[in-house]
């Protein structure tokens, strides 16, 4: 669910590119999984019909955006909505949003988007939780950040105290660094044994963070907030990002192009995301 486009002179590509170059890269280069997305453009209440749900999804990925998650335009109180929908209508189908989708998510689910007082951009370092070890592995890790809202975690806090929402961590910003919802029941493991890992059991996967962007376009974008007067810091504008490449480079260690100093977003919450699914990694078998 495309919710934003970036800004056009950043030169990276349009959103769903940007998602789906992420998610092709996180996916093992002999996987007989396949990649296949559709862009709807939510904004232009562009959806998915309930039969195209039925028979086409296996999961919704809702995009980064600039828009306000806990604002009352039409267009975000129907995605809102959709995603509550589809939560509730089609379990089946596994949802996953970071940024503003991870906000929106947690605005379906009961929880409250606001003002978190302070923006947080650049490339941060993520302190797990014991589940978010769990999802993400025991190594430290980062994601690159661009926001100032966040789901405050006292809004959240029934599902937390229950164990239906599990934190996967936080930064010294932002204590909602994202969640899982996982579900209750599988038929499978019931009857033949726990046949299946942790992600397979994943129902809602967010994250705060940025996998699907690059430290150069997240600077381009803090430049863009700043010289719009939306992001006030000083320091905004004479932000440099922490790594020069404007593209990914390739490795001769890996059999793909990576992203300098953006290896997180790929080797770790892509590899989470894909293996919701049943993708298997060789350093897991």
């Amino acid at each position: 669910m495309v919710c934003d486009e970036l800004p056009s002179h950043s030169n990276h590509g349009s959103m769903f590119e940007r998602y789906r170059m992420w998610l092709q890269r996180s996916l093992p280069p002999n996987s007989k999984f396949i990649l296949k997305m559709i862009a709807y453009d939510v904004r232009k209440q562009d959806y998915p019909t309930a039969e195209e749900l039925r028979k086409f999804f296996d999961v919704v990925v809702l995009t980064a955006s600039r828009a306000d998650a806990a604002g009352q335009d039409s267009w975000i109180r129907r995605l809102t909505c959709f995603v509550q929908h589809v939560h509730n209508k089609s379990p089946h189908i596994r949802i996953y949003g970071n940024g503003f989708g991870h906000e929106i998510i947690g605005r379906a689910l009961g929880g409250v988007v606001t003002d978190n007082g302070r923006w947080e951009y650049g490339w941060k370092p993520i302190k797990l939780t014991e589940f978010g070890k769990m999802v993400f592995g025991a190594k430290p890790f980062g994601l690159q950040q661009i926001h100032r809202d966040h789901v405050a975690l006292d809004t959240l806090s029934d599902h937390f105290s229950s164990g239906s929402i599990l934190l996967l961590g936080s930064t010294t910003k932002t204590a909602n660094q994202g969640f899982v919802k996982v579900y209750q029941y599988c038929e499978e493991c019931e009857f033949q044994g726990r046949i299946h890992g942790v992600h397979q059991h994943i129902h809602v996967m967010t994250v705060q963070g940025h996998p699907e962007l690059t430290d150069s376009v997240v600077t381009k974008v803090v430049h863009h907030l700043a010289e719009e007067g939306i992001l006030k810091e000083e320091a905004a504008k004479k932000y440099t990002g922490s790594e020069s490449a404007e593209e990914p480079v390739s490795d001769e260690n890996m059999p793909r192009l990576k992203w300098p100093g953006d290896d997180d977003g790929i080797s770790v919450v892509g590899k989470a995301f894909w293996k919701m699914f049943g993708v298997k990694y060789h350093d897991d078998m």
